[in-house]
């Protein structure tokens, strides 16, 4: 099936900048993404955007929050930090101790943000000096400027070093890919080397790499094995995984669930209702060869944004009718009980039937009350009693 590009957007105070790192991005993703620049510089970061996902490269200036008005709140926003490339480290450690240099940058706050990350990476050899547009200061004495690719501001007449523009660190990297879900690029050559090249101990990457792929193998063996359907969803509830259990539950073929909008399989668009939501769901379904099943949908949400959900299939029993319909109700309107148990002292023997039936689901029904608000927590027994006991449930009578 066609899968379509995610856009990235790449935010940054000058127009250049955003284009090299917009290169960057290209180097490691190629056409999996489609990139696009805004700048502070040229007036575009001001406009209206809709693209998938935000990368603010530049946190330090000053129009950051203003930049943050044009983009939908429903998107995906990293907020990009950069370094140096230990090669650039290096050579700045062979000058002199106590050689003073200007540090050259578009705006005061982002020459003292690369004069804190030079130190950060241990060069203590020089003392900087910031230098940028409007400085009052001339430097006379100072001959040398050092600069991340803003050398056209330097002072005339000054020596200077270029040491190329800060790259987008480790994190943010990390960050990109896993909304881009790219999982697959940290094993590329690309990657690992440029992570190598920005990193001070690269033990933590190739731990990372190793933990994932145990992860992963983990994560496809308990597929084979779980006696549970398990449905896996993206952020647009397009079926993207599922095992064999959740194939034989439904009565379909492989190639019938995956891929597929999970309402065509799923007609009460429960997967819809868990993300508008943002807490779980439990539905009571009839597959197409007539079993009544049980279908638990968690949400996976971050920030505020929905990111996939996974879906639960078992066979379902009486009880979990009668547990379902009265968690939902509580859910749905937030019921607060007026009494608790305590207050019922009645000896009658339906009533005595469902008391003692609710005790014993005491471990599922813990499970659920995590979902309450915290108020109504303390007496969740007693609103799912007084709604069964509304509902009139025929099958607690039998």
């Amino acid at each position: 099936m066609f899968k379509i590009s995610l856009k990235i957007a790449v935010i940054s105070a000058g127009k250049d900048v955003g284009i090299f790192y917009k290169k960057q991005l290209e180097y490691f993703f190629a056409d999996a993404v489609e990139l696009y620049t805004y700048s502070i510089e040229d007036g575009t970061a001001y406009s209206p955007k809709t693209e998938d996902i935000f990368l603010i490269t530049t946190i330090s200036f000053d129009s950051h929050n203003e930049v943050l008005r044009y983009i939908p709140k429903d998107k995906h926003i990293v907020n990009g930090t950069i370094t140096i490339r230990n090669s650039t480290v290096e050579k700045l450690k062979k000058f002199p101790a106590g050689t003073k240099a200007l540090l050259v940058n578009s705006t005061k706050s982002m020459c003292e943000e690369t004069i804190v990350l030079l130190h950060q990476k241990g060069v203590s050899n020089i003392q900087f000096f910031s230098y940028y547009p409007g400085c009052k200061e001339k430097y006379d004495d100072i001959p040398l400027a050092i600069t991340p690719g803003e050398g056209h501001f330097a002072p005339v007449g000054k020596e200077v070093l270029d040491i190329g523009n800060r790259v987008l660190d480790t994190n943010t990297l990390l960050e990109v890919i896993s909304f881009t879900d790219c999982e697959y690029l940290l094993k590329t050559d690309r990657l690992i080397n440029y992570f190598d090249e920005i990193s001070e101990n690269n033990t933590g990457i190739e731990s990372l790499i190793s933990k994932m792929e145990l992860a992963t193998q983990q994560f496809n063996i308990l597929l084979r094995l779980s006696n549970e359907g398990i449905i896996l969803v993206d952020s647009t509830n397009n079926i993207v995984m599922c095992n064999q259990k959740a194939n034989d539950f439904l009565g379909k073929g492989r190639i019938d669930v995956l891929y597929k909008p999970a309402e065509t399989i799923f007609q009460n668009n429960i997967f819809e209702q868990a993300a508008k939501d943002e807490i779980t769901k439990t539905v009571l379904f009839l597959s197409d060869t007539g079993v009544k099943l049980r279908l638990k949908v968690v949400p996976i949400v971050k920030h505020g944004v929905y990111l996939s959900g996974i879906g639960i299939i078992t066979r379902a029993n009486p009880e979990d009718e009668i547990l379902t319909n009265a968690m939902n109700k509580i859910l749905k309107k937030g019921h607060i009980a007026r009494y608790t148990f305590d207050s019922i002292i009645t000896k009658t023997k339906n009533v005595t039937k469902i008391k003692k039936l609710l005790k014993k689901w005491q471990n599922q029904i813990q499970l659920f009350s995590s979902q309450v608000k915290a108020e109504q927590e303390k007496n969740f027994l007693p609103i799912l009693f007084t709604i069964i006991l509304q509902e009139k449930i025929s099958l607690l009578w039998q």
